[in-house]
């Protein structure tokens, strides 16, 4: 069918995978859609009006020209976000979110994983914000910025290598009292297996009253050969 509208409706629990949906325009309007599960579906054209919407998962979604018009969105879980740039080729992108994690303890921010007994390649960028004690209702609270990147090559019999990181972070904190400070906030990468890659995050917090840290990172994945995108998570 070339259009599907549903109007002021209630939609809870829909699961919506491969072959499931053959539609080239998806119209929401005025509906309150709860617990909406996307796996590995493919929408065209998405239009929401005037939408409220519970929890809402994407995941190894593909979904083009999506409108948000007077629409709020509750509890949004993006996992990987995939943008196929032809075959072999593509790019995921994912948010990733830490809190309140002891400081000079490594903390895995993401796991990257790649298609067995494929040859292939990637660049991971992250960067982000790192905070200590960065919550409501702290009266002393600081802030950096992290970014940071590194390769990974792989054969078909499994083997990989990958690259050191090339890290950049500001040079100067924003911190409201000397209580509270960030001295050093390092990236790190860990091969699992030849398939599985970690990326963690280790802060090193100062100050008079040190508490924990928590960061935002945004994750970007470019990659080259593998028939299957790579997932993170």
């Amino acid at each position: 069918m070339s259009a599907s509208l549903v109007t002021n409706q209630n939609i809870t629990s829909i699961s919506l995978n491969t072959g499931d949906i053959t539609t080239s325009n998806l119209l929401l309007s005025s509906s309150t859609m709860t617990n909406l599960s996307c796996s590995s579906a493919t929408i065209p054209n998405v239009v929401h009006t005037s939408i409220t919407t519970g929890p809402l998962v994407l995941t190894n979604s593909t979904i083009s020209n999506l409108v948000f018009t007077n629409t709020t969105l509750s509890n949004l879980i993006s996992g990987d976000i995939y943008t196929p740039q032809g075959a072999g080729f593509g790019i995921v992108k994912v948010t990733k979110i830490k809190n309140g994690i002891t400081y000079n303890t490594a903390s895995v921010i993401c796991t990257i994983t790649t298609p067995t007994s494929e040859a292939g390649g990637y660049t991971l960028k992250i960067w982000g914000s790192v905070g200590h004690a960065l919550v409501s209702a702290s009266t002393n609270t600081a802030v950096t910025f992290i970014e940071g990147s590194f390769n990974r090559s792989m054969t078909s019999s499994g083997t990989g290598v990958t690259s050191s990181i090339v890290q950049t972070t500001t040079t100067a904190t924003a911190t409201t009292s000397g209580t509270r400070d960030i001295s050093t906030v390092t990236l790190s990468t860990t091969e699992v297996s030849e398939y599985i890659v970690d990326v963690s995050l280790t802060v090193d917090l100062t100050g008079s009253s040190v508490d924990t840290w928590y960061s935002v990172s945004n994750i970007e994945l470019v990659y080259h050969g593998f028939t299957t995108n790579p997932i993170i998570t």
